[in-house]
């Protein structure tokens, strides 16, 4: 394979080469090449999503935002489990959508597709300018680097997972060259932005460091300037929040430790679907090992990759199908290095191919994203001349995905009910003689919320309410909404204003009366 050929060379002269020779090729075409390729990744994902609806995790965000732009308050009007960060990062879109007319789906695709540019464009001046690659070269790797990003994805793009991988890449390639402790200031704190998405994400900078350590035989890696800039960036971002949003710190994170872990799959869920996504690249990490010595140089760092992905999935521990998307992405990425770098290794690369295609088969049986719940509440509210709309649940699709989906606002202060689970199943497993103070806790914890939703109801006076008959993440499948609420009088209250409109077998949905 030629390019093959001519990538082991440049790593060849790499090696020999000095920092200021490797740095000193910006060339015109260079510099041309590194606009065009991330371009074309960049508007090829524009002109495959254009129009297609956002997941509904991200519609929480897009929703939430534009709340907060308007004046609400996080984590008094807005209350969400997660840290602001992603609210922040939703504001561009939102921006962009005003500023050109654009739906909030195409406005979150148009500005994920220019972050998309601006990260690509970096790892192609890096693999240029500080690892050697000639421009064509270069842009390969950078079409490999896009490939990985998008496809990792799906059908749920801009999830938190997937930015993390967007930010990520700049510093991730910075590990492959001979000065891996040192990628610089500006890509480090990029990437941190990215850790910063989620506390579970510091296990990537964490194994990539404990790799160096290995790779270079010393302790230099563990205080790196890389290391350190993270650490400042972490500590920054943690005194932001503190003092701009004190109630995420004081309210929701207590509550969280509280009642949060009952959102999750079950854990043989877990299981299985880390077996059916391990499998073939368990096979394939195998069959690489067994020329480990022979392998290019680099292909350690995306290995490392997987491993953190498997460490973040596990640590989560909830299930979810976009919290494998690093490790789709890390695996993609090492196969492409190996096809692309490594000299011979036909069986390796016979094995990398395999392990992308049976992926990327798995992948094409989804489609492009949809959702049960959403099309269902969207069917059962059609016609209702109303502007917003409530919807109890612990599923975020049937609220804020279906109310985005409908262009209606959103009039719940939850994203979904990420309360009620842990209330209720928490103190069914609670011996109330025993610990009479912790279910004292859980039965505060519950008026509480079915106040906030009442009073939202109450306040909001939107033009629909649905009440969501399923039971996901409850272990009693027992569980009833209306005696859940039956606590709080001010539910009572706001359902005389409304009347039923229709019912089906997972939703009840009620219309204001007029």
């Amino acid at each position: 394979m030629k390019t093959s050929a001519r990538l082991t060379s440049d790593g060849a002269a790499l090696r020999q080469a000095s920092p200021a020779a490797i740095g000193s090729g910006a060339t015109p075409s260079a510099l041309l090449a590194s606009l065009l390729y991330p371009a074309a990744v960049s508007v090829l994902f524009v002109v495959i999503y254009w129009n297609r609806m956002l997941s509904h995790d991200v519609a929480v965000y897009v929703l939430a935002a534009r709340d907060w732009l308007d004046g609400a308050v996080l984590y008094r009007d807005v209350i969400d489990i997660n840290p602001p960060l992603n609210f922040y990062l939703t504001v561009p879109a939102i921006l962009l959508s005003d500023l050109l007319n654009l739906s909030p789906d195409n406005g979150a695709y148009v500005a994920f597709a220019l972050l998309v540019f601006a990260s690509l464009h970096w790892c192609f001046r890096i693999l240029h300018d500080e690892q050697g690659m000639t421009p064509r070269d270069a842009g390969l790797m950078t079409l490999a680097v896009g490939f990985s990003l998008l496809v990792s994805a799906r059908f749920e793009q801009i999830q938190r997972d997937g930015l993390l991988l967007v930010f990520m890449m700049p510093w991730l390639l910075s590990q492959l060259g001979p000065r891996p402790n040192a990628p610089g200031i500006l890509r480090t704190v990029f990437f941190g932005i990215g850790v910063c998405l989620k506390p579970y994400f510091i296990v990537f900078p964490l194994m990539m460091t404990a790799y160096q350590v290995l790779r270079q035989r010393s302790s230099r890696p563990i205080l790196s300037p890389s290391n350190l800039t993270l650490l400042a960036v972490g500590l920054s971002y943690g005194a932001f929040v503190a003092l701009v949003h004190p109630l995420y710190f004081s309210d929701v994170v207590p509550r969280a430790r509280e009642v949060y872990g009952n959102i999750s799959a079950a854990p043989e869920f877990i299981r299985m679907r880390l077996q059916l996504a391990g499998l073939p690249v368990l096979g394939m990490v195998l069959v690489l090992a067994l020329r480990a010595r022979a392998l290019p140089v680099g292909t350690g760092v995306f290995l490392t990759g997987v491993l953190a992905s498997l460490a973040s999935y596990l640590w989560q521990g909830k299930g979810f199908g976009y919290h494998l998307y690093p490790f789709f992405c890390f695996t993609f990425l090492t196969a492409f290095w190996v096809l692309f770098r490594g000299e011979g290794l036909r069986v390796q690369k016979v094995a990398c191919i395999f392990t992308v295609g049976a992926i990327l088969f798995g992948f094409t049986r989804m489609g492009f994203y949809h959702d049960k719940g959403i099309e269902d509440v969207v069917a059962m509210t059609e016609g209702l001349p109303a502007q917003s709309i409530w919807v109890l649940s612990t599923d975020s699709a049937a609220g804020p995905g279906a109310a985005l989906a409908m262009r209606r606002s959103w009039a719940v202060r939850y994203p979904h009910n990420w309360v009620a689970p842990g209330v209720v199943d928490g103190r069914a497993r609670t011996d109330c003689d025993q610990t009479p103070a912790a279910c004292a806790r859980y039965d505060e914890l519950h008026r509480l919320n079915a106040s906030q939703y009442a009073t939202d109801l109450l306040e909001k006076r939107p033009g629909i309410a649905v009440i969501d008959k399923r039971r996901y993440f409850f272990e009693d499948k027992d569980f009833d909404w209306y005696a859940y609420m039956s606590v709080a009088p001010e539910f009572t209250e706001a359902m005389g204003r409304y009347e039923l409109h229709a019912s089906s077998e997972n939703f009840d949905v009620y219309r204001y009366k007029k």
